[in-house]
C-alpha cells in the first residue's frame, strides 16, 4: 500500500515534499489512506542526528527510489546554523552513521541542501541505487569550503512493504 503523500509527483515544492517527510515518520499509513494502485517504490526513512557541536538540530529524510535511475530526497531540518551561500553538501553511502561505508557518487553529483522558510528540502538524484539495501546513510556537511565538519547523518532504514 502507498500513502497518498508519498505516491505521484503532485507536490514537487520543497515544503510539499518536506511535509510528507514528516507525516511519513510520525504518521504512518492507515487503512482509510488513499491507494495507489502502482506497485510500491522501495522508500527509505530516518531521523538526522546532529554532529557534535550541532545539538539543537533535529529533523528527517525520506528517500524513495525512481524507476529510470534516480531516486527523490526530502529532507526537514530545524535548529541548523546558517548556511553558505551553496547550502549544505551532502552524500549517500553505505554502512551506518558510526561506522559510514563509502560514498555512492561524487559531491557533485549531489544537489546542495537548500531549506525553505520552513526548512524543508526536496530533490530528485541521477544516481542509480540498488533496491536490495536495507540502509543508506545520509551524510550532511557544513559547508562546500568545509567538507571535513559533519552536519548531522541520517540512517535511512528500509520500510517495510505492507
Amino acid at each position: 500500500m502507498t500513502c497518498s503523500y508519498l505516491s505521484g509527483k503532485t507536490s514537487r515544492s520543497a515544503a510539499g515534499l518536506a511535509a510528507a517527510a514528516v507525516l511519513a515518520m510520525t504518521t504512518g499509513c492507515s487503512e482509510s489512506s488513499p491507494i495507489d494502485p502502482t506497485p510500491d517504490p522501495p522508500v527509505y526513512q530516518g531521523a538526522l542526528t546532529p554532529s557534535e557541536g550541532f545539538s539543537g538540530l533535529e529533523g528527517g529524510v525520506v528517500l524513495t527510489l525512481l524507476e529510470g535511475g534516480e531516486f527523490e530526497i526530502a529532507l526537514t531540518m530545524e535548529g541548523a546554523p546558517e548556511p553558505d551561500e551553496g547550502g549544505f553538501p551532502w552524500i549517500l553511502r553505505g554502512g551506518s552513521c558510526a561506522a559510514p561505508g563509502d560514498a555512492l557518487g561524487d559531491w557533485d553529483e549531489f544537489p546542495a541542501i537548500q531549506l525553505d522558510a520552513e526548512g524543508g528540502w526536496a530533490a530528485d538524484v541521477e544516481i542509480a541505487l540498488g533496491d536490495e539495501a536495507e540502509r543508506y546513510v545520509v551524510d550532511i556537511r557544513r559547508s562546500e569550503a568545509d567538507r571535513e565538519t559533519q552536519l548531522a547523518c541520517a540512517e535511512a532504514e528500509r520500510l517495510e512493504e505492507s
